[in-house]
């Protein structure tokens, strides 16, 4: 890998128009890039120690009732030769629960007709060397027979729906990889 893993959850209530206040764990994110500013919030954790697996969680409190949508991803780290290049740091989510709103399949343990987390999105990316895996076993898992392998630009999400000052909180747990 080309830099220590780092787990992120964004959640983005854009589509929905849904304000946040960030409580714990998250700040706001993309201030002057996205609008309205206080609809995007990102939790971004320590470095992840290979092979371990760790507690992550942010909370937030949601300012109107709607969709957002939380988003699985690891940290952005960029190309030191090719301009705007992401390159894939890779890490790994399992276990994640919400408290505040409902999330399905959280240990991704429920499969749809691809073979995919039930629930969850999987973001494509061009290049099939560096989409966002399912991996199996229960040697990987942290508990269950499956988690999710992912970096910056490859990631899962679902949309969970909030509800006006009811607080959120999300946790999971999360491993670096080699």
């Amino acid at each position: 890998s080309y830099a220590p893993s780092m787990a992120v959850i964004d959640v983005d209530g854009r589509a929905d128009g849904v304000a946040m206040k960030p409580v714990a764990g998250c700040r706001y994110y993309g201030v002057g890039r996205y609008t309205p500013k206080d609809s995007y919030v990102r939790g971004t954790g320590r470095e992840l120690t290979t092979g371990v697996w760790e507690d992550f969680e942010i909370a937030f409190i949601p300012e109107k009732d709607g969709e957002v949508l939380l988003y699985l991803k690891g940290r952005p780290y960029a190309s030191q030769t090719e301009t705007r290049k992401l390159l894939p740091v890779w890490g790994y989510f399992d276990d994640v629960v919400v408290e505040g709103a409902e999330l399905r399949n959280s240990g991704f343990e429920e499969m749809d007709a691809k073979g995919l987390p039930a629930g969850w999105r999987r973001a494509v990316h061009p290049d099939p060397d560096v989409a966002p895996y399912l991996i199996k076993g229960e040697k990987s898992a942290c508990t269950g027979r499956h988690c999710v392998k992912v970096w910056y630009k490859g990631g899962f999400s679902q949309k969970i729906r909030v509800t006006k000052g009811k607080r959120v909180l999300i946790r999971a747990r999360v491993k670096g990889d080699t």
